[in-house]
């Protein structure tokens, strides 16, 4: 069973509202678009997703979960195992 996601949005003057659909409800719609909506679609999910990922990596480092990398990444390269790019 699908359960529906929800999102809010900046609306009206009246404040802010929520869009609930399925996945499969979202997917039908943005397959419908023209391709100049598309486009648009397009550039705004890629900056949406940069963003989030941005801020993922931002809570992960400090939180301290790429520690572990970054270590074993310093060693790799003092050991002469690693190439220039």
């Amino acid at each position: 069973m699908s359960t529906a996601s929800c999102i809010a949005v900046a609306g009206t003057s009246t404040g802010a509202y929520n869009i609930c659909m399925k996945l499969q409800e979202l997917e039908n719609s943005i397959s419908q678009l023209p391709p100049s909506e598309l486009a648009k679609f397009r550039e705004w999910f890629w900056e949406f997703d940069a963003t989030n990922w941005d801020k993922q990596f931002d809570s992960d480092v400090a939180a301290g979960r790429l520690e572990a990398l970054a270590l074993e990444a310093t060693r790799q390269h003092q050991a002469g195992k690693s190439t220039k790019l």
